[in-house]
């Protein structure tokens, strides 16, 4: 039993005008444009982290932008 017919589609490609995402974040500003990262820990420590951030009117990212900071400060 053979499957469906399929024929080909061809497609040109976009013109070089055409509107593009620059998903590479070469193009982007370092500050300006947020990257997602994941960080996996125990779920103790996330409670913990989280409270210490809110108790610092911070969020966790704030605050691992801040250890980030410090740490690479002391490798220098």
């Amino acid at each position: 039993m053979k499957g469906p017919n399929k024929k080909a589609v061809k497609i040109d490609p976009p013109s070089e005008d055409a509107p593009h995402l620059d998903m590479t974040g070469k193009g982007a500003e370092p500050e300006s444009t947020i990257k997602n990262i994941q960080v996996k820990v125990p779920i103790s420590k996330h409670a913990e982290m989280k409270a210490f951030a809110a108790e610092n009117h911070m969020s966790i990212s704030a605050m691992m932008m801040e250890a980030y900071k410090m740490f690479k400060a002391t490798k220098k």
